[in-house]
């Protein structure tokens, strides 16, 4: 009659306490918001993600908010991360003094934010050794969603991206 939620790496290492859990959560926090502290939780998730496949275990990626010390384009990718990790995830931060944008992206993430089947990051495909993880995968009942994260400050081409749309501007991916 209740909800277990782990933390770090107690439940990576404990089976016997593990197989109880009803989540984990993975990483550290993400503190003040800055972006390499959101990058090193993101890279703990991605690999911790490799031991939750087909599984109940959703890693928990930290809060998510409006974290002034990143970019609004850097907001949108945690936001990202943290909708396709698909465990539980408390919003934080001052919400009384958000910017448009800000409240934008809070909005759509709880209109977004439900019941995950399946999570999972693929980090063992081409360019082994790439962490964060790039792309997402994740079930929710009879829908399939998809996330190519870009972790780096350079442009990155999506092979076979046809019919996929981005989540924050509505733009399909790779039109002109």
């Amino acid at each position: 009659g209740g909800y277990l939620l782990t933390c770090c790496t107690v439940n990576a290492g404990n089976p016997f306490l593990g197989r109880y859990a009803d989540a984990s959560r993975m990483g550290q926090d993400v503190g003040d918001g800055t972006w390499t502290l959101a990058e090193m939780a993101a890279t703990w998730v991605s690999v911790a993600s490799l031991f939750y496949r087909n599984s109940c275990l959703l890693p928990d990626p930290d809060s998510l908010g409006w974290c002034a010390n990143m970019s609004e384009a850097e907001n949108r990718l945690w936001a990202t991360l943290v909708l396709m990790v698909g465990g539980m995830c408390e919003i934080g931060g001052d919400l009384s003094r958000l910017a448009a944008a800000a409240r934008r992206l809070l909005t759509r993430v709880a209109g977004l934010f439900g019941p995950c089947d399946k999570s999972a990051c693929e980090i063992l495909g081409p360019g082994l050794g790439g962490l964060p993880g790039g792309l997402w995968r994740q079930r929710r009942g009879r829908h399939v969603l998809e996330a190519h994260i870009n972790w780096s400050g350079l442009p990155r081409k999506i092979a076979g991206s046809e019919g996929k749309r981005d989540l924050w501007t509505g733009k399909k991916v790779g039109a002109d």
